[in-house]
């Protein structure tokens, strides 16, 4: 028949994740149900003795919103301390990344080239033709960053073209 760890492993994969039972989880539980009851009761209590009927439905049904809106606030996973993880990008911000292929003599080389003329001085011109074209003119591509170039040079180089780096700078 086998080896019997075989038939325990395949029988243990099917239970729940061990999350269902996390303490988180209980007191995701206790939340609903005190909440539930917390807000029926006071709703009940306007709907009825009171007979305020409105106030009561009202009531209750922003109650549940309420509830809702911190039961996403607190218990959704995933949710709780996530910082936007930045990204490096080729180019600075509306810039678009255009390689010229490498041949026997030379390695690939990426250069930005502006498309939609983002230049807040006009430094960089807007390319219009064919990207290729506009690789080779001065003044209508930006360099891809070199690996020993500064972070303060390649800062000084997107201000002085008039352009943004945000994924690379923050909000300038």
């Amino acid at each position: 028949m086998g080896d019997p760890a075989i038939y325990t492993n395949d029988f243990t994969r099917l239970l729940p994740a061990a999350q269902f039972f996390a303490l988180g989880s209980l007191s995701m539980y206790i939340y609903w149900i005190v909440g539930l009851c917390v807000m029926g009761a006071i709703s009940y209590f306007l709907y009825t003795p009171l007979d305020r009927q409105v106030a009561g439905t009202l009531f209750f049904i922003f109650g549940v919103l309420f509830l809702y809106y911190y039961y996403i606030k607190w218990f959704v996973v995933g949710v709780k301390n996530q910082e936007f993880a930045r990204t490096m990008t080729p180019c600075p911000d509306y810039l678009t990344l255009v390689t010229q292929p490498a041949t026997s003599s030379t390695a690939a080389q990426g250069f930005c080239v502006d498309f939609v003329g983002v230049s807040r001085n006009g430094n960089l011109k807007q390319c219009t033709g064919d990207a290729q074209k506009c690789i080779t003119t001065p003044g209508q591509f930006f360099p891809v960053a070199g690996k020993t170039e500064s972070v303060g040079d390649l800062r000084d180089r997107t201000d002085q073209a008039g352009l943004i780096w945000t994924s690379m700078f923050g909000d300038v």
